[in-house]
């Protein structure tokens, strides 16, 4: 809206928008949207929105998905 300026001093006022709670591949998270204001001598500059995700734990590990290009390139390559 405005650039701030570089040096002088500025204020950021935040606040929650919404929060919602989601279902993914795996499992519950919740989703919330905050507002970021940033003003310089009483004027509004800057205002963003920001997703925050917040996940339900640790995940189970998943094995790793098989690559056959180490293999391929092994056979092909002279170094060892």
């Amino acid at each position: 809206m405005r650039p701030l300026r570089i040096g002088q001093p500025a204020q950021m006022k935040e606040q929650v928008l919404r929060r919602s709670d989601k279902q993914g591949r795996s499992g519950h998270f919740h989703v919330v949207t905050a507002e970021y204001q940033y003003f310089q001598d009483g004027a509004l500059c800057v205002r963003e929105e920001r997703d925050i995700v917040y996940l339900q734990g640790p995940v189970p590990a998943q094995p790793a998905r098989k690559d056959e290009f180490g293999v391929k390139t092994a056979a092909a390559d002279s170094w060892h």
